[in-house]
Formats: structure tokens, C-alpha cells, sequence
């Protein structure tokens, strides 16, 4: 069952197209000729046993049969130290061989996998009861884990940070690919292409781990800002070069776009002059987590607006779309869910997504 709904969602299963969501159109150039396709994003799962199967039956039942191209998932696939009352019996490691058991399950899918670290996964670690001493060496057990093999043969490229910024050596979680469609007919006289460029951003909570209680944390954070504003900026240089139609970032904070902190704010003003550099042409979808709670908005300012009064307001910016997953559903057994995107280029918004907060087959 699909339906247009409003936010919060309450619904179990929806259709939500980017177009729902803007108060305005953008006109700009749709692309029937495109061949459309889809992808999954999940995160902030799974917290305790129950959730894991609840993870296990929502690959198994649920994304291993859907018709997408990859699926990503934008971190904290454990859960924050603060709120485990059962541990060591909860599911959180700190090392190579307790991570695994995360790493098989998500390794599990039978289409390419993609993991943009959350600060469950090794920062936060150093919180009580954990008391992780060297959070960096967890970070770099989740990097030989996830990043030093793959789940299945990817039937395209991913590139890594270091491969084309050696002086960010240690970064091989950023990553970028592209899927290219081909079209449903030869057009000689349309030279646009079907194309999209995506990346993972690795961020995480106490703004950006910069405000982190772990000096360690903090440290790394300050570099880690400086590799992210890099990647996140080719990024959108891969994409002008190649025409590409989107570019999707995914993540794993929840930021205040209206007001970022200071370890976002070179983030959300890059994104936000590139949203504005490439209107209309360019459609931009941010795939965030971290606060468990369905969101789809379109939270960046665009042009400015005044009313016969003087009174001045903003109308949003059609060209950025922003959505959080929504994560392990605290006291809500059985509602642990994903998001599947549908990329149209026939649409204009380019953008449109299938929620399912329970386990159920077959949105194809």
C-alpha cells in the first residue's frame, strides 16, 4: 500500500516523492529516456538481540528481494554505551573479532554494501560501561572489517579517499561511485547524461566529534573534517564532469542545518553553495541517521522573497533534499525499517523513496 503523507510518519508503508515535499516547483529538464533504479539506505541498527533479528529478517526477507542496485547503511550498527543495561551480553564490541558478528550480518546482503561509520561504532566506545582505552584502534578494527573486503562482486568502481588523496591515507571509509543508465533510446540530439555520483561522508554526534569527552576522539576529528570537506568538494567536481543528474551523500550525524556547529558548518556552507551552483540542474539528496526518527524536508534557504508589506522570507531550495533514516526503534518491536530510493529522471525532483517500518517483502 503506498500513500502521500505528511511528517511525522505513522504509516507503515509509503510512496513519498521529493516533489510532496517542496512547496514550489523548480522547472528543470526531466529525462524519460533514462533508464530509472533504485537503492536501500538503512542505520542505527541493531541495538539489542531483538533488533538483530529483526536486521536479519529485514535482509533476509526484505532487501535480499527488492529490486535495488547497493544498499548502504549511514552507521551506529551498535548501540551507545549510555543506554546498554545488560552489557557484556549486549551487542558491542571494540575489537576486530566482537565486531565481526555485525560484519557478517550486514555482509549478508546479496548486493553491494556499503558502510559510512557512526560514532556507536567506535568513538562513543570509550564511555562507561565500555571504558574503551583506544577508540582509534576500534575505528581502525571497523576499517579492516568493512573496508578491506566486500560483501559480493560490486558490478561497479568504488573509489577510496586515499586513492586520490594519499595525504588522507588512513580515510578508506570516504568513498565514491557512480551508477550510469542507459537509455531507453538513442537521442542524438540530448548530450545530458544518466548519471549519478555518490559518496559516504564519515561524521558523527558531539559536533562532529569535536566536542567528544575523548581527547582522541577530538583529535582525529579535527583531521577528519579537513578529509571530509576534501572528498565531499571532488565529489561535486566528479559530477560537473561527467553531467551527472544527482550527486547523494550519505552519512551518519544529524545536523542543524539551520544553525550548524562548528565541526559541520564547512560541511552544510559547501553543500549549500554547491545546491546553489548547480540549481537546477543539479538535484542533491543527503542520507543521514543518527537520531532514529523518519525525516524528509527541504531545510536549506533559497531565494529571497518579499511580500507586498516588506516583509521578507525564504523560499526553500528545490535542489536539496535531505533524509534521516529511521534507525532502531526504541520500544516499537518489529518496526525496524529502511528506506528504498527510486531514482526517475523523468521526474523532476529526480528523487523519490519507499519507506517500510517493518519487515515486509516485495516493494519492488
Amino acid at each position: 500500500m503506498t500513500a502521500p503523507v505528511t511528517l511525522p510518519l505513522l504509516a507503515t508503508v509509503v510512496w513519498i516523492s521529493a516533489a510532496t515535499i517542496a512547496a514550489a516547483q523548480t522547472p528543470i529538464r526531466p529525462d524519460a529516456e533514462c533508464k530509472p533504479f533504485s537503492f536501500a539506505a538503512l542505520g542505527d541498527t541493531a541495538y539489542t538481540p531483538d533488533a538483530e533479528r529483526e536486521l536479519v529478517e529485514l535482509i533476509t526477507d526484505t532487501l535480499n528481494h527488492e529490486n535495488t542496485r547497493f544498499v548502504v547503511h549511514v552507521g551506529d550498527f551498535q548501540a551507545d554505551p549510555r543506554t546498554v543495561t545488560n552489557f557484556p551480553d549486549a551487542l558491542l564490541g571494540t575489537t576486530a573479532s566482537q565486531l565481526q558478528r555485525p560484519q557478517d550480518i550486514l555482509f549478508s546482503l546479496n548486493k553491494p554494501f556499503i558502510l559510512t561509520p557512526g560514532d556507536n561504532d567506535w568513538a562513543d566506545t570509550v564511555r562507561p560501561p565500555v571504558n574503551n582505552p583506544d577508540p582509534i584502534g576500534t575505528l581502525n578494527a571497523v576499517r579492516t572489517l568493512f573496508y578491506s573486503s566486500t560483501n559480493v562482486e560490486f558490478p561497479f568502481d568504488v573509489v577510496s579517499q586515499p586513492e586520490e588523496f594519499p595525504e588522507f591515507f588512513e580515510y578508506i571509509e570516504n568513498r565514491r561511485w557512480e551508477i550510469a543508465q542507459p537509455r531507453r533510446a538513442e537521442s542524438a540530439n540530448d548530450s545530458r547524461s544518466c548519471r549519478i555520483v555518490f559518496a559516504t561522508i564519515h561524521t558523527i554526534s558531539d559536533d562532529n566529534g569535536l566536542a567528544h569527552s575523548s581527547q582522541a576522539v577530538r583529535d582525529e576529528s579535527a583531521r577528519r573534517v579537513l578529509a571530509n570537506q576534501a572528498w565531499l568538494e571532488n565529489a561535486f567536481k566528479v559530477a560537473a564532469k561527467e553531467g551527472a543528474r544527482g550527486v547523494v551523500i550519505f552519512t551518519q550525524a544529524a545536523i542543524n542545518f539551520a544553525s550548524p556547529s562548528a565541526g559541520f558548518k564547512p560541511m552544510m556552507d559547501l553543500l549549500t553553495a554547491k545546491a546553489e551552483e548547480f540549481d537546477p540542474a543539479l538535484q542533491i539528496l543527503l542520507i543521514y541517521g543518527d537520531a532514529h526518527q523518519f525525516v524528509a524536508n527541504k531545510p536549506l534557504p533559497g531565494s529571497v522573497i518579499v511580500s507586498p508589506t516588506g516583509a521578507i522570507r525564504f523560499r526553500q531550495r528545490e535542489n536539496f533534499t535531505a533524509i534521516q533514516v529511521p534507525g532502531f526503534p526504541q520500544g516499537n518491536p518489529g518496526a525496524t525499517g529502511r528506506i528504498k530510493v527510486n531514482v526517475n529522471f523523468a521526474d523532476p525532483d529526480l528523487f523519490g523513496l519507499y519507506l517500510s517500518t517493518r519487515n515486509e517483502r516485495g516493494l519492488q
